[in-house]
């Protein structure tokens, strides 16, 4: 039996999805919540610092600025998604209006490639 994150139990729409597709609903959860970066909280606790920055105010150069959003991706999926064993973001995309990236989850066995909007 594969245990069930907090928002999968609160979320009955998921019961009827596979694994492959739960992890995949899940990571777009992470990825499509911000964590506003304005005024940095003075400790990182699982409610201040759930989601990911907005990638347009502070990441929206190419390059280092990119690189470094993509490891803060990968850090808090891995985080907040224990069934995966390893993220790695392949690219990243940045408009004015949206953002995608391309991401590899690696879970047990089992790689998934998969493009996320947010």
């Amino acid at each position: 039996m594969v245990a069930k994150t907090l928002l999968e139990k609160l979320d009955t729409s998921c019961a009827h999805l596979s694994l492959q597709e739960s992890v995949c609903h899940q990571v777009q959860r992470i990825i499509s919540t911000r964590m506003y970066l304005g005024l940095k909280p003075v400790f990182d606790s699982w409610v201040t610092g759930f989601g990911v920055p907005e990638i347009v105010e502070e990441y929206a150069n190419a390059g280092n600025d990119h690189d470094e959003y993509r490891e803060i991706l990968r850090q808090k999926i891995l985080e907040f998604e224990p069934r995966l064993t390893d993220v790695k973001v392949k690219s990243l995309n940045s408009y004015t209006d949206r953002a995608n990236c391309q991401l590899v989850l690696q879970l047990a066995e089992c790689e998934i490639e998969e493009q996320f909007f947010f």
